[in-house]
């Protein structure tokens, strides 16, 4: 059997000069870092989208280095959601069945995506809205910021190549 472990980060803006940066293990998100944006030279290289003139420098690697080797480990033990994350693979392996997280088995249940293309953007699946009753509604995270989604707009997101 072989195991595969795929790191990734997902860059999101809050606005032109705003930027985060969320790593994730086999989708599921470990760490977040702020990710500073900065007016690009022409010719410059820069990572993420650039929107009006506007980018990140940093590397994608940069953003997994810090979560794996973090010079502040010892105060935000940032190494233990690392450990966490791939235990639970770990444990997802041995029983072999898919992991999920809370949010994951909501979205599952209710049958929303875990990415969508909405108002012109794709948007991430972040947080659940408890309504009156026992009603609720996804909450997604926009490039401008969380939103919740209405049933019309939950049309998943799929690359295109």
């Amino acid at each position: 059997m072989i195991m595969e472990i795929k790191i990734t980060v997902e860059r999101r803006r809050s606005s032109v000069t705003q930027g985060m940066a969320d790593v994730l293990i086999n989708g599921v998100k470990v760490m977040d870092f702020g990710d500073t944006i900065e007016l690009i030279k022409p010719g410059e290289e820069y990572h993420g989208p650039i929107i009006g003139g506007w980018a990140s420098k940093t590397p994608d690697t940069s953003f997994i280095l810090g979560m794996l080797y973090h010079p502040c480990d010892n105060l935000y033990h940032i190494s233990d959601k690392v450990k966490k994350a791939l235990e639970d693979i770990q444990a997802q392996e041995e029983r072999n069945a898919p992991v999920f997280t809370e949010l994951q088995r909501v979205a599952q249940k209710q049958g929303w995506p875990m990415k969508i293309k909405a108002r012109g953007e794709v948007a991430y699946l972040v947080d659940v809205q408890r309504l009156t009753g026992n009603d609720i509604a996804p909450i997604y995270r926009f490039p401008g910021g969380d939103s919740v989604v209405s049933d019309s707009e939950l049309i998943p997101y799929t690359e295109e190549a």
